[in-house]
């Protein structure tokens, strides 16, 4: 991957899917590969076709060695995922309690309603 980079092969270039391969690096949990993506400069925010990121999957997925190099990499704390959720609510659904402690301790909006909070929901 190093020598593709070093050849000039384009890091965000994506495959059927919309997937960058620091996205597929964070799917496979490739902690060494996506260090080599980020430090690159490959898009920790870059979607899919499914509006997946490497940062939206890692939080979701409890990736935490990843997610903290999308976070120093400049993650965007607003971006949601398909279901209008930022990082922290598939994190916390996911039972991830380490990854919620991480994006807790940025400045993520902890109040943020995803869509399928819909006129049946209720809020204390």
């Amino acid at each position: 991957m190093r020598k593709a980079l070093t050849d000039g092969a384009a890091i965000n270039t994506r495959d059927s899917a919309g997937r960058t391969a620091l996205l597929v690096a964070t799917h496979a949990n490739r902690v060494e590969a996506a260090r080599v993506l980020i430090v690159a400069g490959a898009d920790v925010n870059a979607k899919d076709a499914i509006e997946d990121s490497a940062y939206l999957y890692a939080g979701a997925e409890g990736r935490n060695e990843i997610l903290k190099m999308t976070l120093a990499a400049g993650a965007d704390l607003a971006s949601t995922n398909r279901y209008g959720g930022t990082a922290l609510i598939p994190a916390a659904h996911h039972g991830h309690p380490e990854t919620v402690r991480i994006l807790l301790a940025t400045r993520i909006d902890k109040d943020h309603v995803n869509k399928l909070a819909g006129p049946r929901c209720s809020r204390p």
